[in-house]
Formats: structure tokens, C-alpha cells, sequence
């Protein structure tokens, strides 16, 4: 599961950042928890300064998106409901074996794992 986190770095949290509109220097430091805090209070997730996949699809940011089993929240929550299984929220085994059967339909590669072809796929967020 994607969750970009004071000490990550890298391209995805100057991504990150740039929709911040923060300076994009690749660095989750202390202004970037920050202001995710505040964007996440604004979108009524919760407010703990992780960009996890329900903050990165607030903000348009699907390309950074991985769900897995253990994912949790309004994206696997979506997620279920395009697979028309029961949407409880929680990436359970059940939701790993409609994925898996979803990519293996798709010719995706079925490994359960939710990532950015398979949201292509789902048009999860057209």
C-alpha cells in the first residue's frame, strides 16, 4: 500500500508536494505533514499527516496509488464496489481473490495487487 510519510523521498512526494503547492524537493519533512494535515481535515479523512491512498486520491495523485491486502478506506472501499463484491472498506482476502480473477480477465498480471494498471482498468476514478 502506497503511504508517503515524514522521512519518505523521492518523485511521488515531489508530486506530492507540487499539488501542496509546497516547494518540491522530494523531502517529507515537517512542513510537508503539515500541510497533508490540512488538506486531509479540508476533505474530512483523517487528519494524521500520511498520504495514504485515500488522501492521494483527494488529490488527483491515482498514479501513486497501490492497494493491497491490509489497504483500508474510501479508495478499497470503491475499489469493491467496482468489483460489485461486498464494499466494506477492507482489502481482505476476498477482495484480493475479485482482483486477482479482474486482472487475470484483463490480461493484467494477477498478483492481487492493486496498482496503477489495474485502476486503469477499473476506471476507478474517470
Amino acid at each position: 500500500m502506497t503511504m508517503l510519510k515524514r522521512g519518505s523521498s523521492g518523485e511521488a512526494v515531489k508530486a506530492l508536494q507540487s499539488i501542496l503547492g509546497l516547494t518540491a524537493d522530494g523531502v517529507f519533512g515537517p512542513g510537508t505533514e503539515a500541510a497533508v494535515k490540512e488538506h486531509q481535515k479540508g476533505e474530512g479523512l483523517d487528519a494524521d499527516g500520511i498520504a495514504g491512498p485515500d488522501t492521494l486520491a483527494s488529490l488527483g495523485l491515482y498514479q501513486h496509488i497501490t492497494l493491497s491486502e491490509g489497504s483500508k478506506g474510501k479508495t478499497v472501499k470503491k475499489l469493491q464496489e467496482a468489483l460489485k463484491i461486498g464494499a466494506d472498506g477492507v482489502f481482505g482476502p476476498g477482495t484480493k481473490k475479485a482482483v486477482m480473477a479482474f486482472q487475470k480477465e484483463k490480461g493484467i498480471v494477477a498478483d492481487g495487487i492493486v496498482g496503477p494498471a489495474t485502476l486503469h482498468h477499473l476506471n476507478l476514478f474517470s
